[in-house]
């Protein structure tokens, strides 16, 4: 049968402008491919904040006149209030608009921002070889300008980009390029997600004593900063290591800490990515009932969230379940509950793997 990758919880160094991405948790999947879901952006926290009405805000900036400079920021914050309502392609636009403004007038700086939005939309919009073009030019101005939070930031966007190319080679080259400038600069957070990340990509490609060095290096950075949501994503991380290791024991270990620090700091995408990783260890363990109960908590949590694509994960993963059990008309059902909410989600891979276990699951209850 055809089984969904799993795929835990991931610390992001992503950004749209100057801001860091929040940490993200992502519940599960089974393996056999690698699902690492795509980054999630965060916005540029402009002074209209996200719901801002992009009318006014037109109005405004054709209010600015001949200053070129006033023009360019509305423009920005648009393309920013765009993107933070799903319309990529309109983002796009008053982000190519404001480019040659920010260039006309000699900022450096604001042209770099820019050139990160614009590399973070047409990763969103999935050309990557785009999203390196913008991140890279964005990377000398950084360098220029003196600014190694932000080259680091931009360092690390260009990891995440090769990272979505599946070159983790690459991606850990430029992880390893951005850890020394987020130490230089004190910045302790990011630090640790680029040592997440790092460890991410050293899992994927099988070098699991790397991957557990920087996963515990980031660990210390969290728990010496009191970061809880941190500390419980990187145990998940450990977690896994061990999972993908053989290592089941070690792994629930760290699933179960993760879990209890995830509901102590009420981090409810954590939980859920805890509970389906705990689940998953069950399946592997032959414990099916016990796997049904992990991932039938997660699944009205990720529904809560609305986080579409951890909910067809978690269907997908509960009808895997009822065709352990020999339960083939209930893993169908399932599968076909996931399909849709796959297609909603935008997941290519997940759908194809619904479909695929549809298919096989059917072929399999008739030789039962």
């Amino acid at each position: 049968m055809l089984a969904r990758a799993q795929f835990f919880p991931i610390f992001l160094a992503l950004m749209l402008g100057i801001f860091a991405a929040p940490n993200v948790a992502w519940a599960l999947a089974d393996p056999e491919r690698d699902d690492t879901p795509p980054p999630v952006f965060p916005l540029s926290q402009m002074a209209m904040g996200a719901q801002a009405d992009i009318s006014q805000l037109q109005v405004s900036a054709a209010a600015t006149g001949e200053d070129t400079k006033s023009k360019a920021d509305q423009l920005r914050r648009i393309g920013t209030v765009y993107f933070a309502n799903g319309n990529r392609k309109r983002a796009l636009d008053e982000f190519d608009d404001a480019l040659p403004l920010y260039r006309q007038v000699h900022d450096s700086a604001d042209e770099a921002l820019v050139l990160a939005d614009l590399g973070v939309v047409w990763f969103a919009l999935g050309d990557k070889q785009k999203a390196l073009e913008y991140d890279n030019q964005a990377l000398p101005i950084w360098r220029e300008l003196g600014d190694q939070g932000r080259e680091a930031a931009t360092l690390g966007n260009i990891a995440e980009v090769f990272r979505a190319m599946n070159d983790p080679r690459q991606a850990i080259f430029f992880y390893e390029k951005a850890l020394p400038l987020y130490r230089q600069s004190n910045n302790r957070h990011d630090e640790a997600t680029c040592l997440n990340n790092a460890g991410l990509a050293y899992l994927s490609i099988n070098e699991r004593k790397a991957a557990l060095a920087d996963f515990n290096q980031a660990l210390l950075v969290y728990r010496q900063s009191g970061d809880q949501s941190g500390e419980a994503t990187t145990l998940n991380n450990i977690g896994g290591a061990y999972n993908a290791g053989g290592d089941n024991s070690s792994a629930l270990d760290y699933f179960n800490q993760a879990l209890r620090l995830d509901r102590e700091s009420a981090n409810r995408a954590g939980e859920a990515a805890a509970l389906n990783n705990i689940g998953r260890v069950y399946r592997d363990r032959r414990e099916a009932m016990k796997a049904l109960d992990f991932y039938n908590q997660a699944l009205p949590i990720v529904r809560d969230l609305q986080d579409r694509r951890a909910e067809a994960a978690t269907l997908n993963n509960i009808g895997l379940v009822y065709s352990d059990l020999g339960q083939s008309q209930k893993a169908v059902d399932f599968y076909k509950q996931a399909l849709p909410v796959f297609r909603e989600a935008g997941d290519r891979e997940g759908e194809a793997a619904a479909l695929a276990n549809i298919e096989d699951e059917a072929r399999v209850g008739k030789q039962r």
